[in-house]
């Protein structure tokens, strides 16, 4: 938290049913909101979930980036005319490969 004239403060917050309280990290002092509806506005603030994906937009978006990522390398290998078969330019480039591939799991 930062005032008006740039003091910094960090609070750590406490939650316990329907009371509210801080607690100073630096100094270890302890504040208690008495505002039982400043207290319960905050708590129903804090416990909204704003952020709740279903499984069908998750696996929507999931396709969505895949769909991009297939297009953009095509795109890609059209501008270099980079060709999709042989993979490897040689045997050394194809074993210089595995080493990438068996750190990301993929071996």
């Amino acid at each position: 938290m930062e005032f008006d004239n740039g003091q910094a403060v960090q609070l750590k917050m406490f939650l316990n049913g329907e009371q509210l309280a801080f607690s100073d990290r630096h100094t270890n002092t302890f504040y208690k909101v008495k505002d039982d509806v400043t207290a319960s506005a905050f708590i129903a603030l804090m416990q909204k979930d704003g952020k709740d994906f279903s499984f069908g937009e998750m696996f929507t978006f999931l396709l969505i980036v895949l769909f991009l990522e297939w297009l953009l390398v095509k795109a890609i290998r059209k501008k270099f005319n980079i060709p999709k078969e042989p993979k490897y330019i040689n045997t050394g480039h194809q074993r210089s490969t595995y080493i990438p591939m068996f750190i990301k799991g993929r071996f």
